[in-house]
């Protein structure tokens, strides 16, 4: 009967370890590049800038008099232009728990978007001067290149672009390591 019960056990136990053995275990989350590039798509910030198109036209005085007269006009409004880091440039290097990330400097992500029903045009003659569709084309394209240079030398507004792609890309590395039971160690470095 002894031999009958060990072989039993014997056979459980083998059953067990075959058993536990076929059970997998989940693979630790691991630090996935295209992932952080989504998750930098999502900290782009948006940003409104007042803006001012401004331009002059010399026009001949009419009637043979000869002459000209100099006539300008402006037309304000508002834009808006999306601000972040460009994810397709992001480069990520994971060794065993040190995740290096190479940022690339923040810049606009968009052409300024203007917002149709915020233009206000003005012109120095009130409504004498006529303004072409070019004049006024031109004018927005020259003040929406302002925009951008003045977008771009803003440190602070770039800092705080930076600072937030590293803000949510830290916490998204920090919650890959608590679900695979690591802990990370992230370095930053920028890419020229």
């Amino acid at each position: 009967m002894k031999s009958v019960q060990c072989r039993i056990v014997a056979v459980a136990c083998l059953a067990l370890s075959i058993f536990l053995g076929s059970c997998k275990k989940e693979a630790p989350a691991a630090i996935n590049a295209e992932e952080i590039r989504s998750i930098c798509n999502l900290a782009v910030m948006e940003c409104y800038y007042h803006n001012r198109a401004e331009s002059t036209r010399v026009d001949k005085i009419a009637f043979g008099l000869g002459g000209t007269k100099e006539r300008s006009f402006w037309t304000e409004y508002t834009a808006k232009i999306k601000v972040g880091v460009d994810a397709s440039q992001i480069v990520i290097d994971v060794e065993g728990t040190t995740v290096t990330i190479k940022l690339p400097k923040p810049k606009n992500l968009s052409k300024p978007n203007i917002l149709e029903d915020t233009i206000t045009t003005f012109s120095s003659e009130g409504g004498k001067t006529k303004i072409t569709g070019n004049e006024r084309l031109q004018a927005k394209n020259d003040a929406n290149k302002n925009m951008v240079t003045e977008l771009l030398e803003n440190s602070t507004l770039m800092r705080n672009a930076e600072e937030r792609v590293k803000e949510i890309l830290k916490s998204y590395i920090e919650q890959m390591g608590k679900l695979s039971g690591v802990e990370y160690t992230i370095k930053w470095e920028s890419l020229s």
